[in-house]
């Protein structure tokens, strides 16, 4: 029983000025000059300088205990209660209060207060779940990460209980709701799922900060999620970016347009729409071959010293666009001149048959001819360079088609409380069972909302319900609405949370601090410290944790004189360690 004692009282050891009286789990601290009990405060506070919960009490005569339906109050503070009772600083019911029940200081453990005595009815928030009337209802479901909103109910690995719901890290996911593998998915980098289960990124895209993007050196031109980023910017269509097209027998180079080999650009418009052979334009744009002179593709000339003469250009019919297999026999569009025959440039085919049309088909993005003119891809299906495959609105094959899903398994959020059907169309459904205009919110029940990204513009989800802000005396704290002057978690202002053992009241945390004398300076804050009260008066401290470091140092404080005194290290002192136990002699 003594090292329980200790254990429940060595924060305040730390850093009260006062002998502790260890009488009962519910103990009280006094004042050495005869100024009264002071309240306890929170059990989980670290060893170090600092202060903890806790108000000046009513006054009181030296070396004694103030009585038990007194510890810890402060008359001054309770002049208006009238019929109530004054405990800790507060008007309170002692017939109702959960944590003055009966006398001050004595808390039901997660049970409710009727008539000044601790029932067997669990409290809102509390569970019963090892069925022990010894400990009442033990289980905070709130936030116990094994029975979190329901006895059965326990996180999966690595996830917390928040507001009763599993709540996985920033940034991570359970998407196959195994409990075993935890929040296994990173939404952060996952382009399968960024963002959220199942959200898969287009191709050429990457997830960074759970957003889809486009990978270096590719852009989403046509704004279709499906194709992803579709446009290569390093190619002449799309040089640079999506608005720079180089035109016809142009090349790109970074985000500049050049001339194919043979060609050249005189009109100042997109493209190479000139041979070097032209006459007009002989070798450049202003050279001009008269008077029966012909063009040799550099100069003019008396007649043509290779190739064939066509309109006064000397020009190679086996390669020539304007003039492919014979003179003025010109390619038609996505084609080039190869050994005299109009042939399809890479990614396009003719399907049609009709010459004219030159090769009208992309295989490289067609999904009716994906990859050839024959090869259609299944419904579902996108054609992403030349090949078929499932678009990431529709990411499973179901034999047939690909679809959202194929079967429920297909549909798993990690959710409990949704029934995960994946219906005739294809389609998952996360809210079957909840009502028209609801959806299911990690086993809590179907609601409005489940997060803000299911509200409109400028709405934030509170509670379930989509509002447009939060009604006074309320404000808005991490996406819910909460009163800041009685809320643990956020009391005076979002995310102060007075911790356990502590209540809010008017936006201040109660009992309240009491500053005692700062420790030596090798002598950080710490948890999980090795401790035991020693020559009546003080507490030995050793050890612990400073964040994840364990410690190798200590410290004695004198609760008397509310002064620290260094532990010297030497061959005989303990090794750094965390969680030890210690025992005065």
């Amino acid at each position: 029983m003594l090292m329980r004692l200790l254990t429940l009282c060595l924060p305040f050891l730390l850093f009260v000025a006062g002998c502790p009286q260890l009488t009962s789990d519910d103990f009280e601290l006094v004042d050495p000059a005869g100024n009264g009990g002071v309240g306890g405060g929170n059990p989980d506070a670290s060893a170090g300088s600092g202060g903890v919960g806790g108000s000046a009490g009513s006054a009181g005569t030296s070396g004694s205990s103030g009585s038990g339906n007194d510890a810890g109050t402060d008359a001054a503070a309770c002049t208006e209660c009238g019929a109530e009772d004054c405990c800790d600083g507060q008007c309170v019911n002692r017939e109702s209060s959960t944590r003055h029940c009966g006398v001050c200081g004595n808390g039901c453990p997660g049970t409710t207060c009727s008539g000044g005595s601790c029932t067997s009815t669990c409290a809102q928030g509390f569970l019963d779940c090892d069925q022990n009337i010894v400990n009442g209802c033990e289980v905070n479901a709130a936030m116990d990460p094994m029975h979190c909103g329901n006895c059965d109910i326990a996180c999966p690995q690595d996830s917390t209980c928040v507001g009763g719901a599993c709540m996985c890290p920033e940034g991570a996911l359970d998407c196959d709701g195994e409990p075993t593998n935890g929040c296994e998915i990173s939404s952060d980098s996952d382009p399968l799922n960024c963002g959220g289960c199942g959200r898969s990124c287009g191709p050429n895209q990457v997830c960074q900060g759970g957003l889809c993007s486009c990978a270096d050196g590719y852009a989403d031109c046509d704004s279709t999620m499906d194709n992803g980023c579709e446009a290569d910017l390093s190619a002449p269509a799309t040089c640079g970016s999506c608005a720079n097209d180089c035109g016809v027998h142009a090349t790109c180079a970074g985000t500049s347009c050049g001339c194919q080999a043979g060609y050249q650009d005189c009109d100042g418009s997109p493209g190479c729409e000139l041979e070097l052979s032209d006459a007009l334009h002989c070798g450049n744009c202003t050279t001009q071959c008269t008077g029966g002179m012909v063009c040799d593709g550099t100069s003019c000339a008396a007649s043509c010293s290779s190739g064939t003469l066509c309109d006064q250009s000397c020009v190679d019919t086996l390669t020539s666009s304007a003039h492919c297999g014979g003179c003025n026999q010109a390619v038609g569009a996505n084609q080039h001149c190869e050994a005299g025959t109009p042939t399809c440039d890479s990614g396009f085919a003719d399907c049609n048959g009709q010459p004219g049309d030159g090769c009208e088909i992309n295989t490289t993005n067609d999904a009716g001819h994906c990859g050839g003119c024959t090869t259609t891809c299944k419904p579902g299906a996108q054609c992403t360079g030349s090949s078929c495959g499932c678009a990431p609105s529709t990411p499973k094959d179901c034999g047939s088609e690909c679809r959202e899903c194929c079967g429920a398994s297909d549909c798993s959020d990690g959710d409990p409380c949704t029934d995960n059907v994946c219906n005739g169309q294809g389609q998952c459904d996360f809210s079957a069972g909840c009502g028209s205009g609801t959806l299911c919110c990690s086993g809590n029940g179907c609601f409005e909302c489940c997060d803000n990204s299911q509200c409109g513009s400028g709405q934030t989800c509170s509670g379930g319900q989509c509002v447009n802000g939060c009604t006074s005396p309320q404000v808005l704290c991490g996406g819910s609405c909460v009163n800041t002057q009685t809320d643990p978690n956020n009391c005076g202002g979002c995310g102060v949370a007075c911790g356990n053992g502590r209540s809010c009241t008017s936006g201040q945390c109660t009992p309240r601090w009491v500053t005692i004398a700062a420790a030596p300076g090798a002598f950080v804050a710490r948890t999980n410290p090795a401790y035991t009260a020693i020559n009546g008066n003080q507490v030995f401290i050793w050890g612990g944790s400073s964040g994840q470091t364990a410690l190798r140092t200590g410290a004695i404080y004198d609760v008397s004189t509310n002064t620290w005194t260094s532990v010297a290290q030497d061959s005989h002192t303990p090794s750094a360690r965390e969680g030890a136990r210690a025992r005065g002699s």
